[in-house]
């Protein structure tokens, strides 16, 4: 997964604040999973397949959500997603 600092950050954010917020569902062990994506991703260290692909599906699920989020993060989130699976 090759994304530049400024995506890296953007998606930090955003996994950040899904998890204190509680947005990711019921099964707390999402929880954990998506907290442990953070802190692989902020001591960049490399993700499983499984992982990646739990991080797409998230940034497309926000993308669900337009009334919560700028046009401008929504498109950043496609393309993100996008790009996390090349």
């Amino acid at each position: 997964m090759s994304i530049t600092e400024e995506e890296k950050q953007f998606l930090l954010d955003d996994i950040e604040s899904a998890v204190v917020n509680e947005c990711l569902g019921d099964d707390e062990k999402i929880y954990d999973a998506f907290a442990d994506i953070h802190n692989k991703l902020k001591d960049g260290q490399k993700l499983y397949q499984f992982e990646i692909e739990m991080v797409a599906n998230f940034l497309t699920g926000l993308c669900d959500c337009p009334e919560f989020f700028s046009e401008e993060e929504t498109l950043m989130r496609r393309e993100l997603a996008k790009k996390i699976m090349e």
